[in-house]
């Protein structure tokens, strides 16, 4: 997986999430949130590999920075 697949972040002079549709805006939001949801569940296994466990923190970390991009 690639760094730039787990961000949904944009250069700091574009406002692409602006003008997102409120429905698509929403779904995006909704989308993100169980992306977490979903990383802290298979964090809470024991028997998680170490490199499964970094790269689920780094990903669930990279998504709720994006949160307040979304919710504009």
């Amino acid at each position: 997986m690639t760094e730039s697949s787990t961000s949904l972040r944009l250069p700091p002079e574009t406002d692409g999430f602006e003008r997102l549709e409120p429905g698509v805006r929403s779904f995006l939001l909704e989308s993100q949130r169980r992306v977490i949801e979903h990383c802290r569940r298979l964090l809470a296994a024991e028997d998680l590999a170490a490199e499964h466990r970094h790269r689920l923190t780094r990903l669930a970390g990279n998504v709720e920075a994006d949160l307040p991009y979304l919710a504009g």
